[in-house]
């Protein structure tokens, strides 16, 4: 089958997620466009080089979740955007309470906490407790080793407790 042919057959089967999976992360119609075009961009080019690609779904999510994270870093307090669905939501005020505000800001203020930790530690926790990854999974993708991110969520928990206040 012709490159072309199956970049195309690919859209139309997983585009449609794929742009949802992007979206969902980017917060930004604007963004996801620009995300989810670099994505296609980077499958078709694969295609055409002839890339052994045994299943290209997921390696094109693997793709996309690295855009992502290439997105995040370049993006001012990227974290906050990426991990908070409650800051960009609409909602209507006569359900909002006050508990439902508190735990806003206080998500708002665990996610720019962490934007503000070292690299590595940022990416761990953003993948162990953003993403929901276990330790085992976290080193596949960052393709580092099991203790290495255990080593790593351990120091940014660490730092972390020291930027919070105490209760």
């Amino acid at each position: 089958m012709e490159p072309q042919t199956r970049f195309d057959q690919f859209y139309r089967v997983h585009g449609p997620d794929l742009y949802h999976y992007v979206y969902r992360h980017a917060k930004s119609y604007n963004d996801a466009d620009d995300i989810f075009q670099e994505l296609c961009w980077r499958v078709h080019t694969a295609l055409e080089k002839g890339h052994n690609i045994s299943s290209l779904r997921k390696w094109a999510y693997g793709v996309a979740r690295n855009e992502i994270l290439k997105w995040m870093q370049k993006k001012e307090n990227s974290l906050v955007c990426y991990h908070n669905d409650g800051l960009e939501r609409i909602v209507d005020d006569a359900d909002e309470t006050d508990a439902q505000e508190e735990n806003e800001h206080t998500l708002h203020s665990l996610w720019s906490k962490i934007a503000s930790l070292h690299q590595p530690y940022q990416i761990v926790l953003t993948l162990r407790y953003g993403q929901g990854l276990d330790n085992k999974q976290i080193a596949k993708e960052l393709r580092i080793s099991k203790e290495n991110v255990k080593v790593n969520i351990c120091r940014g928990l660490k730092s972390l407790r020291k930027r919070l206040p105490v209760t």
